[in-house]
């Protein structure tokens, strides 16, 4: 963020769709990694990919995996990379 004291969060769809959904995800909590695995790309297809709507994942630190992965998020060059990070992080959650 500008202030410095948010990570950046990781962007899905246009900014000028009309609902803004802000999510906050914990990437070692298995109910957050069970949204996104299941839940998640059905709200990708029917809703972000379609321009309704503009999604921001925030990262919800519990832990000191989480703060890992949340500042290497911050040193990926591009959301496009991020998004797979965050895709990766997810499906190895169980490992």
């Amino acid at each position: 963020s500008a202030d410095g004291n948010q990570a950046t969060p990781v962007i899905y769809g246009d900014e000028s769709a009309p609902i803004v959904i802000e999510e906050y995800a914990s990437f070692t909590c298995s109910h957050c990694g069970h949204f996104y695995k299941e839940t998640f790309p059905t709200i990708k297809k029917d809703y972000i990919d379609t321009g309704k709507v503009y999604y921001k994942k925030h990262s919800f630190v519990r832990n000191t995996a989480d703060i890992a992965a949340t500042q290497l998020i911050q040193c990926l060059p591009d959301n496009d990379t991020r998004q797979r990070f965050v895709k990766a992080l997810f499906d190895a959650q169980d490992t």
